[in-house]
């Protein structure tokens, strides 16, 4: 093997470069290695002031191939720097596709294409970075009347069955006037001279305490056994 431009014996000239077989420059890969004289500050600058979607793909290629490359290099000036330049691709992918339209609907943003449809509430993907801010948005403005509610609407209804703040409105005043008409029928009740007797009731278990029950039609005497209802669950006791 030749390592030159030399021809073997019994060639024919050409009127090209020749290679007596595979030169060294076919079949050696260099490997280059620099040394610098003297300790100098290393400035290095991957980010055009003019950003757009032409150059992102370039920029993703960097950020996945030689970032990790630079990374394991032994050199305390290219670790110092390494942090910014990472941050600075970072930035740099995170701007042009915040701001070129043409991935206003794919790659980080591919979730506003098959987002819920929040127009009705006045609420666009477009104005949100994630799914999940997007989503809380509408939530706020779909639910948010439930964070003013007067205290005293709550004892007529649960705000959290209903879904507007119009259908919770309309329980509150269906409650609030079953209410008023119960206190009108009572007060017009307060004449009734009619006797009612109540019946004692013990229990025979311990603790035997004692209470007091309306037999309404029933004929009982003292020392009769009955089951009554007993606390807000009303077992029988």
């Amino acid at each position: 093997m030749l390592a030159d431009y030399g021809r073997f014996k019994g060639s024919r000239a050409a009127n090209v470069e020749v290679h007596g077989g595979a030169s060294l420059e076919e079949v050696v890969i260099p490997i280059i290695s620099l040394t610098l004289k003297r300790q100098t500050e290393i400035i290095i600058s991957i980010i055009s002031d003019n950003s757009n979607w032409e150059e992102l793909e370039t920029m993703e290629s960097f950020q996945t191939y030689i970032l990790p490359i630079a990374e394991k290099i032994d050199d305390k000036r290219i670790q110092r720097v390494l942090p910014k330049m990472v941050k600075e691709v970072e930035d740099y992918i995170r701007s042009v596709e915040s701001s070129e339209d043409k991935y206003q609907f794919s790659r980080r943003f591919a979730w506003r294409a098959t987002c819920v449809d929040g127009s009705k509430h006045g609420i666009s993907p477009l104005d949100y970075e994630t799914e999940s801010e997007y989503l809380a948005a509408i939530e706020d403005r779909k639910y948010g009347w439930r964070k003013y509610l007067a205290p005293s609407k709550l004892r007529f209804a649960n705000p959290m069955d209903y879904e507007t703040a119009e259908e919770f409105h309309a329980a509150v005043q269906e409650a609030f006037n079953r209410e008023t008409r119960a206190r009108s029928v009572n007060k017009h009740n307060t004449n009734d001279r009619n006797i009612y007797k109540f019946c004692k009731v013990e229990l025979e278990e311990e603790p035997r305490n004692t209470y007091y029950y309306f037999p309404g039609s029933l004929s009982l005497c003292i020392g009769d056994q009955v089951i009554v209802p007993l606390g807000r669950d009303n077992k029988e006791a």
